[in-house]
């Protein structure tokens, strides 16, 4: 296992990240605490535009990028990511995550957490 392997990849990877245009729009409204309603948008680029953009290019240095939802031992919801190299270099970590909700709200929070951590 080298860092250095896992270092060069990710070099390399770096040089040809395409450009990932947001093209998506979301739109929030909601509520101050005072009582006073809000509303605006903003852009982004799905989960699925950025994966099918950078996952190709990672198996091509000999990079995977994996995510999975966990409950850990102490209850706490995360979702454990990691990025990995033939070599057996890795970096990895956990995302925390919503311990409530309805299902479309964690699985809207659990899709946030994988784009994000792979951006």
């Amino acid at each position: 296992m080298t860092d250095k392997d896992l270092t060069a990849a990710l070099a390399q990877v770096q040089a040809e990240l395409p450009e990932i245009r947001k093209s998506e729009t979301a739109e929030v409204t909601g509520e101050t605490k005072a009582g006073k309603p809000y509303k605006y948008k903003y852009r982004y680029a799905d989960l699925a535009r950025i994966t099918k953009a950078v996952l190709p290019l990672l198996a091509k240095y000999g990079l995977v990028w994996f995510t999975r939802p966990t409950l850990r031992d102490d209850g706490r919801l995360v979702l454990v990511y990691a990025l990995r190299h033939t070599s057996g270099g890795e970096i990895a970590g956990e995302y925390p995550l919503p311990d409530r909700g309805t299902p479309q709200e964690i699985g809207s929070a659990i899709t946030y957490a994988r784009r994000y951590t792979l951006c």
